[in-house]
């Protein structure tokens, strides 16, 4: 569900978590995601994205406090695990509640693609369970998507998701930092894509830059997600996420 207090539903494995007062309609976050997707990616009537120019009066560079309008966000999951997501807003936070094991969830800003950008956000793991938060970037329906996961336990790892080779998830560079708060707590991430040029910082330490020579993505949609497993429940919050130019 998302929504005001917004929720939405997907099904698959994650964390329970109660219903927010509101919910948001999980029609209005919808990117048409193919049944036919190598990968099992599924959404909620998720119309799929394009990279066509989005209207001017949508902003591009901004602030999302989640206390508004989440219609421009959809969700998916990559494994046909729906029935284990809940993505809702609640009190000025973005929820993302896992249920199920090994889930990984996504929640995409559908309107505006980027060449170069820079997300910033705050996130707080809420639950004792070994959780992976995610910054999506170079996101496209139809090549795949940049992503960085940051553990509950303070390893991290870049990874790409091949799409259009219907390889799946390959891990481009990983480690660990001290920078990232571990357990039950807050970390403030800042993540840039400029093309295949990709950066990490943690709590204001750089963690890693990496420039990817394998499928080299130029261009594509920013997002968060969450990935669960073989613990549950998961739940995260993010208090604001900002995109910018790097």
């Amino acid at each position: 569900m998302l929504g005001g207090a917004c929720s939405l539903n997907v099904p698959t494995e994650q964390p329970s978590h109660p219903s927010p007062s509101s919910s948001i309609s999980a029609t209005s976050l919808t990117p048409e995601l193919s049944t036919s997707q190598p990968w099992g990616i599924t959404g909620t009537q998720a119309e799929r994205t394009s990279l066509t120019p989005a209207p001017t009066q949508i902003p591009r560079y901004f602030t999302e406090e989640w206390d508004g309008d989440t219609s421009h966000w959809f969700w998916f999951t990559t494994l046909n695990n729906d029935n284990f997501v809940d993505i809702y807003t609640e009190v000025g936070v973005l929820e993302i509640s896992l249920t199920g094991k090994n889930v990984s969830s996504y929640f995409i800003y559908q309107p505006w693609g980027y060449d170069q950008v820079q997300v910033n956000t705050q996130i707080e793991n809420r639950t004792l369970t070994k959780s992976t938060i995610v910054i999506v970037c170079d996101y496209t329906d139809d090549l795949g998507w940049y992503e960085f996961d940051i553990d509950s336990d303070g390893v991290w790892q870049i990874r790409l998701h091949d799409t259009l080779g219907q390889t799946g998830y390959l891990s481009l560079q990983n480690g660990g930092s001290r920078a990232i708060h571990t357990g039950q707590a807050f970390n403030e991430y800042t993540v840039t894509c400029v093309g295949n040029d990709l950066s990490l910082s943690v709590n204001g330490t750089k963690v890693v830059e990496y420039t990817d020579k394998i499928l080299k993505f130029k261009h594509g949609k920013i997002g968060l997600g969450a990935i669960s497993y073989d613990e549950i429940p998961v739940l995260i919050e993010s208090d604001w996420i900002t995109i910018s130019q790097p």
